[in-house]
């Protein structure tokens, strides 16, 4: 956003790109629902015709079931065998399983005929292989009942055989003769649904079954966990919205009254079928006007800088002039119009500018650096550092070996903290506090005590340099300074998880609540100001961390005074690598 606001040739570009983006987009959005409504229609009308072919189908199904046991009437045999009141021989029987087969030759999808008989006989025949046997074994078949038709269900509760009864009656006494049970496959409707499925892998087709208003299903060639639609809406324009499994689309159906039944035939679309119609179309446009608006963009590009490269040179000089204090400007330029005329004018500016501030600029710093180096030379740390190693074999040979021991400590100390690095394990940096303590320790003459406690697998993480030595100093001069009796400081170093926790206690004036929201807010206000006592020393370290760690670093200061002063600095361990 800052970009923009401050930049010209990205507010022009924005622009244009915006004046041809916008009529894209209208154009685009219009074309697209213009193709949707026709590839929509296209779909309802070529529905709609093969829902009157699959209506065919079922129709022509029902009616081979429904005709089946008419036969009977052209077998005298058969109905003078079925008139007995005594049992049957094993030849009426046998006479009987063959007009069943008979009946289950008419319809391929008959695979069971049951005649219970006047004479309370049942003759059951089952006419399938062995392996349709075993399919058929497992469907739950119902009780009989007095309904005209029943569903078998397959082992997930889909309607998986078609059970049709029927009582035939002797015509001249009008008296039952035989109750005839046929059982058949869906396969026919199967064969049915896949001509209407089609090219929607995701469709479905269901045929409902009813006396007055089709309220059962017999048919589903998938498993409906769930079909929300008006099985009796009027259905306008060849389709209803609905639900399949959850999926939003579109209902076609079919309804035909058969036989004093009604014959509901449906057909589910998803609706992604019409989007992705749509997308297809609407794609190749689409990639097209994207391939324009990149060619406008590259043009908009290479015109824009043409005329904004001038403008564009004088700003970037004027950060260098501001960043370097290099009043060096070449135009390198020979246009005429406004924007050259305003280079060479910025151009002479710019060397005015050289003669009258840089050359003093230049000079003072060449003094500045002539004297830096001076001090340098001066307190060169290698001759120090050789000074201090001579000064303490020198105290050896006096025989004072305290005094020579506190100088080899002063000059590892120095050494130390002369190195350049800014980053050290911890083991160096306790070993540099362990020497700052033992350098300071003797002017408490015996009051202080002083410990260190450092997980060994911590010991080769590298920290900001120099980061305890300030929280041991502010708890000498703020804590055991200032109080009477003996003086503790521990530093412990802890790994908890994935985190380094350097914690550093003493025992001594502590600091009370003010105190210590004075320096969150100057942490948090990067304010470097002496308060309370307190100097910049524990600001710089918590400052340091920051900048070392980010957001991974926290901090925390608890006090009770005069009893227990922690300062807890916190780090993850695995951004080391990123340090």
């Amino acid at each position: 956003m800052e970009r923009i606001k401050n930049s010209l040739f990205v507010k022009l570009a924005l622009l244009l790109i915006t004046v041809i983006i916008i009529p894209s987009v209208v154009s685009n959005v219009i074309g697209y629902w213009h193709n949707y409504e026709m590839v929509h229609q296209q779909i309802i009308d070529w529905n709609n015709n093969m829902m009157e072919i699959g209506m065919n189908q079922t129709l022509s199904y029902l009616s081979g079931i429904r005709q089946a046991p008419q036969q009977l009437f052209e077998n005298a045999d058969v109905i003078r065998i079925l008139e007995k009141q005594n049992a049957y021989t094993d030849m009426d029987r046998y006479v009987l399983r063959n007009f069943e087969e008979t009946v289950s030759e008419s319809l391929a999808d008959i695979y069971r005929v049951d005649m219970e008989c006047k004479n309370g006989e049942t003759v059951s025949n089952v006419l399938a292989d062995a392996e349709k046997r075993i399919e058929i074994s497992r469907y739950l078949y119902p009780e009989k009942s007095d309904e005209e038709y029943q569903i078998a269900v397959d082992e997930n509760g889909s309607p998986a055989a078609f059970i049709y009864n029927i009582d035939i009656e002797n015509i001249p006494s009008y008296e039952k003769l035989v109750n005839i049970r046929i059982f058949s496959t869906l396969e026919e409707l199967e064969s049915m649904a896949k001509t209407l499925c089609g090219q929607y892998e995701d469709s479905a087709v269901f045929v409902y079954l009813g006396q007055e208003e089709p309220d059962q299903m017999i048919f589903s060639s998938e498993a409906a966990e769930s079909v929300i639609f008006q099985k009796g809406g009027e259905f306008e324009n060849g389709y209803e919205e609905g639900e399949f499994n959850g999926c939003k689309g579109m209902f076609f159906c079919q309804s035909e009254v058969y036989g004093g039944l009604t014959v509901h035939l449906v057909k589910f679309i998803d609706n992604h079928y019409f989007v992705d119609s749509s997308n297809r179309v609407i794609a190749s446009a689409f990639i097209i006007q994207i391939l324009l608006l990149a060619v406008s963009v590259v043009f908009l590009f290479f015109a824009f800088n043409i005329f904004i490269s001038p403008v564009r040179r004088m700003l970037n000089n004027m950060k260098s002039v501001e960043e370097t204090r290099d009043f060096e400007y070449k135009s390198g330029t020979d246009r005429k119009d406004e924007l050259g005329v305003l280079e060479k004018q910025y151009e002479g500016l710019i060397e005015s500018l050289d003669e009258l501030v840089n050359k003093n600029y230049r000079s003072q710093l060449e003094s500045t650096k002539y004297r830096l180096k001076m001090l340098q030379a001066q307190i060169n740390p290698h001759f120090l550092f050789n000074i201090l190693q001579y000064i303490s074999t020198n105290a050896l040979k006096s025989h004072c070996p305290e005094v020579s021991a506190q100088l080899i400590k002063l000059g590892r100390l120095y050494q130390y903290v002369m190195h350049t690095e800014d980053l050290v394990p911890i083991e160096r940096e306790l070993g540099y506090i362990e020497d700052y303590v033992a350098l300071q320790g003797g002017r408490f003459n015996g009051r202080l005590r002083f410990s260190i406690r450092c997980d060994e697998e911590l010991k080769g993480v590298e920290i900001p340099k120099m980061i305890l030595q300030p929280l041991v100093e502010n708890s000498m001069k703020h804590g055991i300074d200032k109080n009477n009796g003996n003086g503790n400081i521990m530093i412990s170093i802890m790994k908890q998880e994935e985190e380094c926790r350097i914690r550093v206690m003493d025992n001594g004036a502590g600091m009370n609540r003010e105190q210590i929201r004075s320096l969150q807010e100057a942490y948090e206000n990067y304010e470097f100001t002496s308060y309370s006592g307190h100097g910049i020393g524990l600001l710089n370290v918590l400052w340091r961390c920051k900048i070392s760690y980010g957001s991974k670093f926290r901090w925390d200061i608890r006090s009770i005074p005069k009893v227990e002063t922690a300062v807890e600095l916190t780090f993850l361990l695995k951004e080391q690598e990123e340090i």
